[in-house]
């Protein structure tokens, strides 16, 4: 899949996107430092039986470079926007991935913006805090409490 993208206008800045397959809509957000090119390949078995929307943030792939610097609350207010005005569609499912987890968990922890989320599939999730064993915290505090006397030692002894 190599199509060439749509776009449209968020607060004077072009923002790419690209569409492929029928049915219910899938939107994919991607992660930072990142384009939705690189999810393309997702398009060959679930355009099958998804309509896939691939966003692309502002200053990553096909879209333009940031005018000025953007807040969470930016993407969150883009993702919005292309939900409701641009694809004019109520409710859709996400596909997320790092740094489009981190936009869409202020999302669903708002109850207004629920209601346009449907399913969500999240990989690598930035944003989302991992549950540690008590064996986890043990072991890290004694890992610090081993390593507390070369604190006190002077700068050249502990860089030998």
């Amino acid at each position: 899949m190599s199509p060439q993208p749509d776009s449209f206008l968020f607060r004077e800045q072009k923002i790419a996107y690209y569409t492929a397959g029928t049915g219910e809509p899938l939107i994919l957000l991607h992660g930072w430092g990142s384009r939705s090119e690189w999810m393309f390949s997702l398009a060959d078995t679930l355009s099958e039986v998804r309509t896939l929307i691939f966003l692309d943030f502002p200053g990553f792939g096909a879209s333009e470079p940031l005018k000025e610097s953007w807040m969470l609350d930016d993407y969150r207010s883009l993702v919005l926007h292309f939900l409701t005005e641009v694809l004019q569609i109520p409710k859709a499912d996400f596909l997320v991935h790092s740094f489009g987890c981190r936009v869409l968990l202020p999302m669903l922890a708002d109850k207004k913006d629920q209601n346009y989320i449907g399913k969500v599939i999240i990989t690598g999730g930035a944003g989302l805090k991992p549950k540690r064993s008590v064996q986890y915290y043990a072991k890290s505090w004694f890992v610090k409490l081993l390593k507390a006397p070369y604190a006190l030692l002077p700068a050249p002894a502990r860089e030998r």
